[in-house]
């Protein structure tokens, strides 16, 4: 599949996953709901449902329900999700319970770069490039994420950086998951793979 190409009149971020708290989308909503009360263009799609557990981000997305700079749909083909990458300026991946990283991981090999936040395994496992990472997922760290990346000379670089990563592989990819997996096991006080 080839790598998406950069395009200035891009100017929606991303993001694809349910609102579960630990993905941090009400800090992800409330970053855009202050840069559109200042006049910013950058709309906002969430490719994901509202789940049982995350009634902040489902009052925050009532909230921002018809305002035209964002939009949320629950469910979407693959052909979709590559649809909106295309129209994506960059994604945006900051749970702090993100697991291996998969949207991060998809993000770059479509060559969208991607928001995010330091320490998704995922990234650590490719070279450097085609991202732009923040330190904590708050609002203000955000929001200053997006602005720089509406510079079009800053989002061409990531982009770029994007398209020259060199991604694995299905294969690949499953043997560096396995690796990380036998990390995070062995890091396991006794008793907590086993579920006690």
């Amino acid at each position: 599949m080839p790598k998406l190409k950069f395009d200035g009149g891009k100017r929606m971020f991303s993001f694809v996953g349910n609102t579960d708290p630990r993905q941090n989308v009400a800090a992800i909503l409330l970053a855009f709901e202050k840069l559109w009360d200042d006049g910013v263009d950058a709309p906002l799609t969430i490719l994901g449902a509202n789940g049982d557990q995350a009634p902040v981000e489902a009052s925050i997305v009532e909230r921002l329900r018809g305002r035209e700079p964002f939009n949320q749909m629950d469910k979407a083909t693959d052909g979709f999700v590559r649809h909106i990458l295309n129209e994506s300026r960059a994604t945006i991946s900051v749970g702090s319970a993100e697991g291996f990283g998969i949207a991060a991981y998809e993000s770059l090999h479509a060559g969208v770069p991607v928001i995010a936040l330091k320490g998704i395994p995922s990234l650590d496992l490719i070279s450097p490039g085609g991202r732009l990472t923040i330190d904590a997922a708050t609002p203000d760290l955000i929001a200053n994420a997006v602005r720089k990346l509406l510079d079009d000379r800053i989002a061409e670089g990531l982009w770029n950086d994007a398209a020259g990563l060199q991604i694995p592989t299905w294969k690949g990819f499953v043997k560096q998951l396995a690796k990380w997996l036998q990390g995070e096991i062995g890091t396991m006080k006794p008793g907590e793979h086993d579920g006690k």
